[in-house]
């Protein structure tokens, strides 16, 4: 999910029920410093008790900063989803047009339980 910081300054957290869906966070891959990400494409994993999983890119930018703390300790997502435990930032680069393509969470989640087999 992502939160716009400034008017092209997105966070990138993980939301409450998809940390539910993943379980306790145990690891995290993130992207580098400078890269440049696209929308849809593969941005970062998240490493839970329930699985792993893969998260795209909400939108296009370079991504300008990362949450080393996650290294240290990945239970921040859980314990603080909407504050230490945010991802990534990015600068975008077509906020505006991109913005009516993104996913609602409860969207979000159901994609996470089509790809566990998870009914309702």
């Amino acid at each position: 999910m992502s939160t716009i910081l400034k008017s092209s300054t997105t966070a990138c957290n993980v939301v409450s029920p998809t940390l539910n869906l993943i379980g306790d966070i145990f690891g995290v891959t993130l992207p580098e410093v400078g890269q440049i990400v696209y929308q849809g494409e593969y941005l970062l994993s998240v490493e839970g008790d329930n699985f792993s999983y893969d998260f795209h890119s909400p939108l296009s930018g370079e991504i300008s900063k990362i949450n080393t703390d996650l290294f240290l300790d990945p239970s921040l997502l859980n314990r603080f989803p909407w504050s230490y435990g945010w991802l990534v930032r990015m600068q975008t680069f077509d906020l505006d047009g991109e913005l009516p393509s993104l996913m609602t969470t409860e969207e979000h989640n159901q994609l996470i339980r089509e790809k566990l087999h998870i009914i309702n």
